[in-house]
């Protein structure tokens, strides 16, 4: 019996170990025009992974992490800019994410948009969300359409890893492309 139970939390404990491929419903992208900023918003499917199950047990609201493709569109200067929006929630201390590396060790550069404590209410235990954007040429977006890409951000005490399959970059880009074919008709 004591053998059973045993076996039975190993492959327990092994199978939480495990990481988990990332999980989004039917890859599109949202398209946003702004007439007054001359600009066009392209917004992927958000991906979510690696939630945290602890947090969730503890009530917290914000488990785990996500990410999406984004991209801006100057009408202006006929520019485009492309970043991968990520959001991590986690308890503990702060993690401060400030940088980024492809799985090729090409470093990403890393803007912070968000850092919010969003609950201290659990014994002392505080939940934390960071956003981070970060940015990734159209031409390594399109050498990642046909592999994906893993990315590991890192901050002072923490690192968590992105996986963006093939699939979800060849169809956020094509949608990036409709969408400016789109507004030459505007």
């Amino acid at each position: 019996m004591f053998r059973v139970t045993l076996v039975i939390l190993l492959s327990i404990f092994l199978i939480s170990c495990v990481q988990k491929k990332p999980q989004y419903i039917k890859p599109d992208v949202k398209t946003d025009y702004d007439n007054f900023k001359k600009i066009i918003s392209f917004d992927g499917t958000r991906i979510r992974g690696g939630d945290d199950f602890s947090a969730l047990r503890q009530g917290f609201v914000c488990p785990g992490k996500s990410s999406y493709l984004r991209a801006t569109h100057s009408m202006k200067s006929n520019t485009t800019g492309y970043q991968l929006y990520v959001r991590v929630c986690y308890t503990g201390d702060w993690a401060f994410y400030d940088e980024a590396y492809d799985e090729h060790g090409n470093r990403l550069e890393t803007i912070s948009i968000l850092r919010k404590v969003i609950d201290c209410s659990s014994g002392g235990v505080c939940q934390y969300v960071e956003d981070i954007g970060i940015s990734i040429d159209k031409s390594q977006l399109e050498e990642y359409s046909y592999t994906g890409v893993t990315i590991q951000m890192s901050g002072r005490r923490d690192h968590v890893i992105f996986v963006i399959p093939s699939d979800y970059i060849k169809i956020f880009l094509s949608g990036v492309l409709r969408g400016l074919s789109t507004s030459k008709n505007l």
